[in-house]
């Protein structure tokens, strides 16, 4: 089975090794190379979304994770995309960007359904209990987190009406 999170790593690696190759293609100074570099970007963008929410999607077809251990791996596997993908677009130098996004609104929305995930009722159990000791940190506090950065994200690419620009 080829995963979409295996599908993406083949992707990243593929765009890390051959990304000057691909920016030298894409001409620079021609009208469409900026159709070019947005089409891109948008497809990438789409990869890192379908890899933070195929597990989510595939369970919630299913009725659920089997139990908050596997939702819990699920939301840490996605959380892991999020930070890499994150990671990626800040190393990235300013011409690569298209090559390297950063995440957007919808990726911190899947990753807060992720964590958001592992509140459900159904995981309510004894089982469930003693995993939640064992946790560093609860996942309403994972969610409350990633809402918050999400909250900063969107402060800081949206004009506030009547900002100075």
């Amino acid at each position: 089975k080829y995963a979409p999170a295996a599908q993406l790593r083949d992707l990243e690696d593929f765009i890390s090794t051959h990304s000057s190759t691909i920016a030298g293609l894409i001409e620079t100074g021609n009208p469409s190379s900026g159709a070019n570099e947005a089409e891109i970007q948008n497809r990438l963008e789409k990869a890192y979304f379908c890899s933070l929410t195929s597990e989510l999607i595939l369970a919630k077809e299913l009725g659920g994770f089997g139990d908050l251990s596997d939702a819990l791996m699920s939301a840490e596997t996605s959380e892991k995309i999020f930070k890499r993908m994150k990671r990626r677009s800040e190393d990235s130098s300013r011409n690569l960007q298209h090559l390297f996004p950063s995440p957007k609104q919808e990726h911190y929305d899947a990753l807060i359904q992720c964590w958001g995930e592992c509140l459900q009722n159904r995981y309510s159990t004894a089982a469930s209990n003693l995993v939640m000791k064992k946790l560093n940190v609860f996942p309403h506090d994972k969610a409350s987190d990633i809402l918050f950065q999400m909250e900063n994200y969107i402060s800081d690419t949206k004009q506030i009406d009547g900002a100075i620009s």
